[in-house]
């Protein structure tokens, strides 16, 4: 017990010495509360600047902790044996394509709640971890079939966001919708199914290079048995192999548990899981160091995710020159960003449908791997819509404009959500900018220009795209004779190339 509480002192000692090496200021804040969620307004990171850093980490990862106030409530959309039982072919065709359309609208109303979850919801840094699980341990609807599973997998991604690694790998090892995506409830003793076992070595706990063939053919063994059967996962006792394996150089009757416990002890897999975490939070260029320390935070957390975490969050290389404005921004972190900086809350459908223009369709990821992300995101058809999006924001959207941005250029999201999001017919920003820039004294073009782009920048613009900001300002006639304030139209149409400058997709 002493030992322990001695480590622990240390640690706490540590990361407070850590802390004080950062300059938390509102910069930094802004950096925080892009990366460990999804922006936020002004008055949101000098909130968060005044906390100081270590109770600013301490206050997002107090927030992840805690369950949503409204969860979702979702059903089962199945047809039911017996009853289809009583049925002619034709009725039960009838039944299932009814059933198919039910399930869809299930997941897309999910996904709209997850939206606004993301955007408004009470903690950034949860929601984010929850996208951070969805592309690790994917799984998606297009194989799966079944949204209720897809949905409860999305809940256990909630649950243990900034929990145990350990407890969310055995979860979701027998997650219903993990084990149809990746075929383990058709692993039988005699007919192993690899799908698994491969995957969870080279994607989910150690990389490629640290396991053999003959590693994964004997952990496949271990993962035999499982069925799924409606609601419920069971253990099929006759499909189990309960034979001896050889797993990493161990010897034994394993079974799924037992395995890994296997993977996780290996000395690659603390690595493994934080070069994945440091790719999502950081970058794809890490700061020399900083993999090996949060490698030797999860090992001696014991895998447990919320120290791990503030570990990060803490850590001076987190906030260098090269970790700033070096990460760019998926569809959905530019989607919810913009409007998070704007406060406002655009409909969730027309993000949805937004970040599927844009290469990135929650439930459907490209493959087991998920997003490759970084550089990927960017092409000249993705950046078109991420111009159409940032002109949403600031400048409303009506339903001749959807029609246009969306059906023409053939929406990913589906024809039938392109109707619905129609039937809003228009959304308008509710929030003038000028108040706020009278308030904040501006009276010249340079001034205009820079508290603009510090609202709604992560990252500072170049002096290049100052200039060329000001010198619009200035061809248009405003502050020339006058400081007084262009009217609100020129104003959004400003804000709308702000969020048009390769500087808005970086974080």
């Amino acid at each position: 017990m002493r030992n322990t509480i001695s480590l622990l002192l240390f640690a706490l000692c540590f990361s407070q010495l850590a802390a004080q090496q950062v300059a938390f200021d509102e910069a930094a804040a802004r950096h925080l509360l892009s990366r460990a969620g999804f922006g936020a307004t002004a008055d949101e990171v000098r909130q968060m600047s005044a906390l100081g850093l270590n109770a600013a980490v301490a206050a997002l990862l107090g927030g992840a902790a805690r369950a949503p106030a409204a969860p979702f409530e979702s059903k089962p959309i199945r047809m039911e044996r017996s009853a289809a039982a009583k049925l002619s072919r034709e009725e039960r065709e009838k039944l299932r394509n009814s059933l198919q359309r039910e399930d869809i609208s299930q997941l897309r109303s999910f996904t709209v709640w997850w939206y606004e979850e993301m955007t408004r919801g009470e903690s950034g840094l949860r929601e984010k971890m929850v996208l951070f699980w969805h592309g690790y341990f994917t799984s998606s609807m297009r194989d799966v079939r079944d949204s209720q599973r897809m949905i409860k997998q999305n809940d256990l991604f909630r649950r243990e966001a900034v929990g145990s690694f350990r407890k969310l790998l055995h979860e979701v090892t027998v997650d219903p919708a993990m084990l149809e995506y990746l075929d383990n409830d058709e692993n039988r003793a005699g007919k192993p199914n690899e799908n698994y076992a491969r995957e969870v070595m080279e994607l989910f706990t150690l990389g490629v290079g640290n396991y053999t063939e003959k590693d994964v053919s004997e952990a496949a063994r271990a993962f035999t048995g499982w069925r799924v059967r409606g609601d419920e996962v069971n253990l099929e006792r006759r499909g189990v192999d309960r034979g001896a394996k050889i797993v990493l150089g161990k010897s034994g009757k394993f079974d799924t548990d037992e395995v890994l416990e296997i993977l996780l002890a290996h000395e690659a897999a603390p690595r493994f899981v934080a070069a994945r975490l440091l790719r999502f939070f950081v970058g794809d260029v890490v700061p020399a160091g900083l993999q090996d320390r949060i490698a030797a935070k999860l090992r001696e957390s014991d895998w447990q995710l919320t120290p791990v975490l503030h570990a990060l969050f803490t850590d001076p290389a987190f906030y260098s020159d090269e970790v700033r404005g070096a990460h760019i921004l998926s569809p959905v972190e530019f989607v919810i960003g913009i409007a998070r900086r704007l406060g406002e809350t655009p409909p969730a459908g027309l993000m949805a449908a937004s970040a599927s223009l844009m290469g990135q369709t929650l439930f459907d990821p490209p493959d087991v791997k998920g997003w490759d992300g970084g550089q990927s995101w960017i092409t000249s058809a993705n950046l078109l819509h991420r111009n159409n999006w940032a002109g949403y924001l600031v400048e409303g959207v009506n339903a001749r404009k959807l029609v246009a941005d969306f059906e023409s250029k053939g929406n990913p999201f589906g024809e039938r959500a392109t109707k619905e999001l129609l039937r809003t017919r228009e959304w308008k920003p509710s929030k003038r900018l000028s108040p706020a820039l009278e308030a904040a004294g501006v009276n010249s073009a340079e001034t205009l220009v820079d508290q603009l782009c510090h609202k709604f920048l992560v990252v500072e613009p170049t002096n290049a795209s100052r200039a060329q900001l000001v010198e619009y300002v200035l061809q248009q006639g405003h502050f020339k004779s006058s400081t007084k304030l262009p009217p609100e139209s020129f104003i959004r149409a400003l804000v709308h190339m702000i969020l048009s400058l390769p500087e808005s997709q970086l974080s």
